[in-house]
């Protein structure tokens, strides 16, 4: 085989190409069927693979706001822990001017 009769093999594909006939001259009409199934195949695989992509895109963004959240929850408790405290509460009302105090005895049920 030598340069001129590749030379001339590519030109004839090329005409074969532009005229429509390419996948005859090469013998696929036999096997269109499988191109086709090939093709939807790694159409199928890419859309899968896109689709995840996404997915974990998504899962990311939402651990990472979630971790503020669990940081945000954490402070928060501890500011409603530190209020609910007797002595807190104590010194807020006196702070406020307010007459009421933390009881010194236990409460009296009344019995009928």
């Amino acid at each position: 085989m030598n340069w001129k009769n590749i030379g001339k093999g590519a030109i004839e594909a090329l005409r074969a190409m532009f005229k429509g006939e390419f996948l005859l001259r090469i013998g696929a009409d036999k096997y269109f069927i499988h191109i086709l199934y090939a093709f939807m195949l790694m159409m199928i695989t890419i859309w899968v693979s896109y689709t995840v992509d996404n997915t974990l895109m998504e899962v990311e963004k939402n651990k990472k706001i979630l971790g503020d959240e669990r940081i945000y929850h954490a402070e928060m408790t501890g500011r409603l822990v530190e209020l609910n405290r007797i002595s807190t509460v104590q010194e807020n009302l006196e702070r406020l001017g307010s007459d009421l105090r933390v009881a010194e005895k236990p409460a009296t049920k009344i019995v009928k």
